[in-house]
């Protein structure tokens, strides 16, 4: 079970939607999660109502050790980013000082990032005809339950991206945390979040997270992710929201955080449909970031 949760003042408006959560299979068998390939937006998920809160207007109430997710002011350089080598080369380095700045950690490397234009539907629609094991053409927003790596998974992330050093520096405190930020104002498929203290453990689902093809290492290592099952309870799980996000402010949550106690070590989020969603898709870019608290 959750362990009971202190709410975050409660804004008066939400918002009624139905989420995705992971069916598991009939015959107990967990299936793989196959990462950037067409199947993923075809499987039939458990369907659950829910009230989202909108946090606009209580900005300052979350935070990324105690709900595991925080609004953050923010302006970058870049505007459009639409230049794959001007956001490595800039904008990685504005989100690295960033997180330096708001987490207090010593050391931030930019593991990859991630940039969704199409709504679900449309990518639906590309899609159709194609095989079940095929790449999708182009990223769009994600509309299921999940967080990107589970424990173990992060493990396996940082021994990838720094084996050299991943020994020496999982000794001490470190995080897996993504930056999101909205390309122009969002008006269709937010990104929600819950309350990470609202989650309990038995609720995670661990699944290998089978890379495309493309993105696959030669290596043998294997990684893992958090589907999320259902809630045993109506509206156990905590949901918030940020409505009509702007480009001037990022959305920073936790993937991973080798802190036991005391901190929110994972948040699980997906996009979803809003009553309210209009115009245009939305626009967002993502990093994932691993964090290092050198000194803890």
């Amino acid at each position: 079970m959750a362990a009971a949760v202190a709410s975050i003042p409660q804004p008066t408006k939400q918002v009624d939607a139905v989420l995705n959560y992971y069916r598991v299979p009939e015959d107990g068998t967990i299936d793989p999660f196959y990462d950037g390939t067409v199947i993923e937006t075809r499987r039939k998920d458990v369907e659950v109502p829910v009230s989202i809160t909108d946090l606009r207007g209580f900005e300052n109430d979350t935070s990324l050790d105690q709900q595991g997710f925080q609004l953050v002011s923010h302006s970058s350089i870049e505007k459009d980013f639409d230049d794959e080598e001007r956001i490595k080369d800039v904008y990685y380095k504005e989100c690295a000082d960033l997180l330096k700045k708001t987490t207090g950690a010593t050391r931030v490397h930019v593991i990859s990032h991630i940039v969704r234009r199409k709504s679900h539907e449309e990518a639906m629609q590309d899609e159709q005809g194609l095989d079940d094991m095929a790449p999708v053409p182009k990223p769009s927003t994600g509309r299921v339950v999940h967080v990107d790596q589970s424990y173990n998974g992060a493990k396996a992330v940082l021994d990838l991206c720094l084996p050299d050093e991943s020994e020496q520096l999982s000794r001490s405190r470190w995080a897996f945390i993504n930056v999101w930020r909205a390309i122009e104002p969002v008006n269709r498929e937010p990104l929600c979040l819950t309350d990470a203290r609202s989650v309990a453990e038995e609720d995670l689902q661990e699944r290998e997270l089978c890379l495309n093809p493309k993105d696959a290492g030669d290596d043998g290592a294997r990684f893992f992710m958090w589907s999320v099952k259902p809630p045993a309870q109506a509206n156990q799980h905590q949901w918030y929201y940020f409505s009509k996000m702007t480009p001037e402010e990022v959305l920073l949550f936790k993937i991973y955080d080798s802190k036991l106690v005391g901190t929110a070590r994972r948040t699980p989020h997906t996009a979803f449909e809003s009553p309210e969603d209009s115009g245009p898709p939305r626009q967002s870019l993502e990093l994932r970031c691993l964090v290092f608290w050198e000194d803890q």
